[in-house]
């Protein structure tokens, strides 16, 4: 009886380690997944603006991004501008809705290319109010005949809010350290020129 008891005991011994150590195993943590390794970059984007050959605005713009990271770096810099919508009563507005002018840059990087480059891609939208002044001012005073150069505030619309856009989209691949002209666009009114160019530095 006694033999029976002991040998009972055991069994149950057993299978309190056995429960134990399959416990242990369970709260385990599980073996970390390798992470994968970013190069930060530093991303430089600069819109100058040209009456001929003078400059007359620079605005800079710095992003940081990851590569290679799927996610791109977002950046957003303007105003809500009010735009009428009806007719002046008294000289209050009929009503306004608003119209977002500014700056927005999308930057992802990509894995280095062959040859130590870099790969970006770039979305730009750049928007403005148009003023009919700065348009007396830079455009042209006579056409090839000899007359006088026709403008936007020639016309029964010059007292209508107008706005200007710019939108490019392109891939550079740069060294580090690098900067690059990639878009000039010119205004069809004012004569304007907007040049863009990007640097990019690895840091480290």
């Amino acid at each position: 009886m006694k033999m029976q008891t002991w040998r009972w005991a055991g069994l149950a011994l057993l299978l309190l380690v056995h429960a134990a150590r399959a416990q242990e195993e369970t709260d385990a943590p599980a073996p970390a997944e390798p992470r994968a390794r970013f190069t930060p970059w530093r991303v430089q984007i600069v819109f100058s603006k040209y009456q001929g050959e003078k400059k007359v605005a620079s605005l800079p713009y710095t992003l940081t991004c990851n590569a290679p990271d799927r996610q791109p770096a977002v950046l957003r810099m303007g105003i809500e501008v009010p735009v009428p919508t009806g007719p002046a009563k008294e000289g209050i507005p009929g009503g306004f809705n608003y119209k977002n002018v500014g700056t927005s840059i999308d930057c992802r990087a990509g894995n280095p290319e062959e040859g130590g480059r870099y790969r970006l891609e770039l979305n730009i939208e750049q928007s403005s109010i148009y003023s009919a002044i700065d348009e007396k001012v830079t455009r042209p005073g006579t056409d090839k005949d000899g007359k006088s150069a026709w403008g936007v505030s020639d016309t029964a619309l010059a007292s209508a809010p107008m706005f200007r856009s710019f939108r490019a989209s392109f891939v550079p691949l740069l060294r580090d350290g690098q900067t690059v002209q990639y878009t000039a666009a010119t205004d069809p009114v004012s004569g304007e020129v907007v040049k863009i160019d990007v640097t990019v530095t690895v840091l480290k």
